[in-house]
């Protein structure tokens, strides 16, 4: 979805995939939230060139990873299944039956009301059809208590609601996969390099992972980053560290147009995960 300039303090995203954007409302700071309609038995657009893919900063450095092996194991697809449309964004475990993702990926824009726990799937570990564990949801938990406020049947966010764009669901069952410790001793002072992964529009059935990129900047409680992202890998991890030993130090939320990409770190949603299920 694509980003045009609002008379409200928000940006109002819209179903043409290539339209032209204007930021108005947060001063230089264009929030594209990369909350994608899922794609339903398409090819995966590989197709497309670097420049049209919204999200990337400069090159396309994603690679495939392999679902199957840690830390990648413990990230999976969140698909919304709906009457008339579905939709995906990823998340990650960080309890057995616990997975943080990008609240607004659970938020219907009709409605601005949370969707129904049962509508909400989590597939880990999948790849091109196959995957390590599959649940729905029982409960969802927004931080702050609720979910961050979407302007009428929009995916707007003013600055205030993007900070609290973070929720934790709670699985109907338990997975037998390895959860992700938090990194919420990293903080902006330390610019830290993170690999972040997600199930990208374009490779929407398989994990993409840009790897080495680095946290470089921020405003308040967001974290600018120069990971290539893009819709459908919001709620995606920032891992520091590898294999058995990566932590997660944030998740995405979005992207500046062809200069940054927005994440909220882990110590702002760490009372999340801490208050366990819902």
């Amino acid at each position: 979805m694509q980003v045009k300039k609002c008379r409200a303090r928000g940006y109002r995203f819209l179903r043409r995939p290539f339209a032209a954007c204007v930021g108005y409302a947060l001063p230089r700071f264009l929030l594209h939230l990369s909350l994608a309609v899922c794609l339903v038995c398409p090819s995966p657009r590989a197709a497309l060139a670097d420049n049209q893919i919204l999200g990337l900063i400069g090159e396309d450095d994603r690679e495939i990873v392999p679902s199957t092996k840690a830390p990648w194991n413990a990230v999976g697809r969140i698909n919304i299944a709906g009457y008339r449309r579905t939709r995906h964004c990823t998340g990650t475990l960080v309890g057995p039956d616990l997975v943080v993702t990008a609240a607004h990926c659970l938020i219907d824009r009709w409605t601005g009301e949370p969707f129904r726990p049962d509508s909400i799937h989590f597939v880990a570990g999948m790849e091109r059809g196959r995957f390590s564990a599959h649940s729905t949801a029982r409960c969802v938990r927004f931080l702050g208590g609720a979910p961050p406020a979407l302007a009428s049947r929009s995916e707007t966010l003013s600055r205030n609601e993007a900070q609290r764009d973070v929720a934790v669901i709670g699985l109907a069952s338990a997975m037998a996969i390895k959860p992700l410790a938090l990194a919420d001793d990293i903080t902006l002072d330390d610019r830290p390099k993170v690999d972040h992964a997600g199930y990208a529009r374009d490779r929407p059935y398989v994990l993409s992972a840009t790897k080495a990129c680095r946290v470089f900047d921020g405003t308040g409680p967001l974290w600018f980053t120069n990971c290539d992202t893009t819709f459908g890998a919001s709620g995606g991890p920032l891992f520091v560290g590898k294999g058995e030993e990566a932590r997660i130090a944030g998740i995405m939320i979005g992207f500046v147009k062809g200069r940054h990409s927005i994440a909220i770190p882990a110590p702002i949603w760490r009372g999340l995960v801490d208050a366990g299920m819902c």
